[in-house]
């Protein structure tokens, strides 16, 4: 067999309730994952006649799915490069130092494939936790055969939040890259400890150059992460609400300000109108005054030239008897003249008169000016 079986079992901290084998081959370690008792085992494999005799192995287990599939994080269609060893096809092109540790590789481009992405496998679920428990009784294994694709395949996984689903990840890469593009064993070493799993040594299998690799996912330290990323999300909010809060104080004390700048313009507005009304007052006062004083003037002059005025009409009248007795009495025609000439005068007077008491009339009327 070409796992270290044995060796990756011993070093799984549960039983495994999951397998998934992502370049499974013909099957040929089946009867290995079935006699752990998982529950959940899926073989993918991307070539026909490697997935029917795996099928065939698999057949009566209900329990195990196989899925024919080339598999990569990048889905994107792309040639398949097809060696005379299986194990060794890859979607990325061999590099000479391949082709020098397998002289008879032959690989022979096959036409583009379009590869499934981890995620979209039937992956079935983690192992569940028991009600109340607070840590699971069974682990998942992912084991990746994958020359060139194990780093795409696990970023792809991480991407869609299934990485941790899996408690122990086991693969196979050489230390120094053998495809064209691919990472170095080293490389996906440190990016599995920034995910979270701590490495731990395997045998090396039947081949020392491609030799096998485990990673354990460091639950402890997730969870601390995870803690440690919820306190870190509540300091930036309350930071965000204390500035926000700044903020918020920060423009009552501006309004208070303007409004009280409000407040002092007002009130001096106020205060300047007040002393502008108040000599407005004096002066409709002092106005009023001499009105009044006008119209008692000219109303006194009115009853006075009407009493002038009186005396005048008492004086035409007298002096019409007059004319009329000089008429009888057939006078002189010189004192005739004389009293028609007085009678003339007096209407003269009286209706210049008149005409005063007229005008003394309209002033009274039109509310006097001084």
């Amino acid at each position: 067999m070409s796992i270290p079986v044995v060796s990756l079992l011993a070093g799984l901290p549960l039983p495994p309730a999951r397998i998934v084998h992502i370049g499974a081959g013909d099957g040929a370690d089946l009867a290995d994952w079935a006699a752990t008792g998982a529950a959940r085992i899926v073989l993918v494999e991307p070539i026909g006649e490697l997935v029917a005799q795996a099928r065939a192995a698999a057949r009566g287990m209900d329990h195990v799915a196989v899925v024919e599939a080339v598999v990569s994080g990048d889905a994107s269609p792309r040639p398949f490069h097809a060696t005379a060893l299986p194990e060794l096809n890859s979607l990325r092109a061999p590099l000479p130092a391949l082709i020098e540790l397998f002289p008879g590789l032959r690989p022979a481009p096959q036409p583009a494939r379009a590869p499934m992405l981890p995620q979209d496998l039937p992956l079935g679920d983690p192992a569940a936790l028991p009600e109340g428990a607070d840590a699971p009784e069974a682990c998942s294994l992912l084991v990746l055969e994958t020359p060139g694709e194990a780093l795409s395949i696990l970023s792809a996984l991480d991407g869609a939040d299934l990485l941790t689903g899996f408690d122990v990840i086991a693969l196979r890469e050489p230390a120094e890259p053998l495809y064209d593009g691919a990472p170095g064993l080293a490389h996906i070493r440190d990016w599995c400890a920034r995910s979270g799993f701590l490495w731990q040594p395997l045998p090396e299998g039947d081949d020392p150059d491609r030799p096998w690799s485990m990673a354990r996912l460091n639950r402890p330290a997730l969870d601390l992460q995870a803690r440690l990323d919820a306190v870190t999300t509540l300091l930036e909010d309350s930071r965000a609400e204390v500035a926000q809060a700044a903020e918020a104080s920060a423009a009552r004390d501006q309004k208070i300000a303007d409004l009280s700048a409000q407040v002092e313009t007002l009130t001096g507005e106020r205060n300047t109108l007040k002393n502008q009304t108040g000599g407005q007052s004096a002066r409709v006062q002092e106005l009023q005054q001499r009105l009044d004083k006008a119209t008692a003037e000219t109303k006194a002059q009115a009853e006075a030239a009407s009493a002038e005025t009186d005396k005048l009409r008492a004086r035409i009248k007298e002096l019409q008897g007059q004319l009329q007795a000089a008429k009888q009495d057939t006078a002189p025609t010189a004192a005739l003249a004389d009293a028609r000439a007085r009678l003339e005068a007096g209407r003269t007077e009286l209706l210049r008169a008149e005409a005063q008491i007229q005008l003394l009339r309209d002033l009274l009327l039109g509310g006097g000016r001084p």
